[in-house]
């Protein structure tokens, strides 16, 4: 982990999930997602070597790499963790993020991966009166997500996007609702700052041409499906498709964050008459629609 300054009050630290820093006064600040689990005590670390006192935690959103560090901090620091009350839900029902993935109640090998830390002083973001920070909403990647700006100007946005490196590495994130992904990359488009902070990958001056890149990524993943449904064509096959032309291999943490966003992928497509469906032998299945060839 590495502390970077990027403004006269915000810092973050580099990491796997890049964590957000905010001085809330001359020896305390404040953390925007706290990592994976064992990253609370390394956050710890950096603050102790700068003399820093922990007020409050911020989470964009309760998914395991960025809720992972609460246990330890809260524990050492009884402070309040704010994050919305969807998040809330999913943090005190742990089993929300797993059962959205699989679709049902998951594997014990998949429940494992995905377990939250003990949810602690939990508030609702919208009861937050602190100076210097503000946040929106930035649905899409999950049912609720957060992007936070401090009064430095800069942006911290959670995975509203995939980073450069994911885009080539792993163009295939996870999406809850193609839509709402779609429209947060047009609304971030028009934000405002001096430097913009993704969960995941590099720190960029401007967020015009990554949220165009993801753009582009998301449509020709669409025409991917349409392709592998030339003919009506059932879920498991549009999957099996999609393993095989991005050189994706499987496992069961893999199959189900895929399964879940080629899903909302084929929800969007059906939803504006792209996609058809009909049921063959009890079985249902998907069609390129004529007016996706318009």
């Amino acid at each position: 982990m590495e502390l970077i300054q990027v403004g006269s009050k915000t810092y973050y630290i580099k990491n796997k999930t890049n964590i957000g820093v905010y001085k809330t006064g001359r020896s305390s600040v404040c953390i925007i997602d706290t990592g994976s689990d064992g990253d609370g005590e390394k956050i710890d670390e950096i603050l102790q070597a700068q003399g820093w006192g922990l007020d409050y935690i911020i989470i964009t959103h309760a998914h395991i790499d960025h809720i992972g560090g609460n246990d330890y901090l809260v524990k050492k620091y009884d402070v309040p963790v704010y994050m919305t009350a969807a998040n809330i839900a999913y943090a005190v029902f742990d089993d929300f993020e797993t059962a959205i993935l699989n679709g049902g109640k998951p594997c014990k090998q998949l429940k494992k991966v995905f377990t939250l830390p003990e949810p602690t002083n939990l508030r609702d973001i919208g009861t937050i009166q602190e100076d210097g920070i503000t946040y929106e909403e930035l649905p899409g990647h999950t049912l609720s997500m957060i992007g936070i700006r401090t009064d430095d100007d800069v942006w911290f946005f959670g995975d509203a996007y995939l980073s450069r490196h994911n885009l080539k590495k792993y163009r295939y994130g996870y999406i809850y609702d193609a839509g709402a992904f779609l429209d947060t990359l047009q609304k971030i488009k028009g934000f405002q700052g001096k430097v913009f902070i993704p969960s995941h990958g590099s720190v960029e001056d401007s967020v015009t041409e990554i949220c165009d890149l993801n753009i582009e990524n998301i449509c020709e993943i669409f025409g991917i499906i349409k392709d592998i449904c030339a003919e009506y064509t059932d879920f498991g096959h549009i999957l099996q498709g999609l393993y095989r032309l991005m050189g994706m291999r499987p496992n069961v943490v893999q199959n189900a964050i895929l399964s879940s966003t080629t899903k909302s992928y084929v929800a969007y497509l059906q939803d504006r008459g792209l996609l058809k469906y009909k049921f063959v032998d009890d079985i249902m299945m998907w069609k390129k629609a004529k007016k996706a060839d318009e």
